[in-house]
């Protein structure tokens, strides 16, 4: 197995993983939602994005997954030849 192969298996499961966490948060959000909107007077309600925002939500903070570039595809050429 190359180094390149190691270092793509790796961000798959760091993004997997990434992903995983980012569902249980919103599932918890959710679910403090709807238990704190049956003590809320009648005519109100809260929303998800009332108790917490998420730094994946808000697009202009949004990091983009960073795809690999020129230099990380010479470094991965270079140890696949030293290996």
């Amino acid at each position: 197995m190359s180094f390149r192969e190691i270092v793509i298996a790796m961000q798959g499961y760091n993004n997997q993983f990434e992903q995983q966490e980012q569902t249980q948060w919103e599932r918890i959000r959710w679910q403090t939602t709807l238990l704190l909107n049956v003590h809320t007077a009648k005519g109100k309600s809260l929303k998800p994005k009332d108790l917490i925002e998420f730094p994946w939500e808000n697009p202009i903070k949004k990091e983009t997954n960073r795809s690999l570039t020129n230099n990380d595809k010479s470094i991965f050429d270079k140890w696949d030849k030293e290996a």
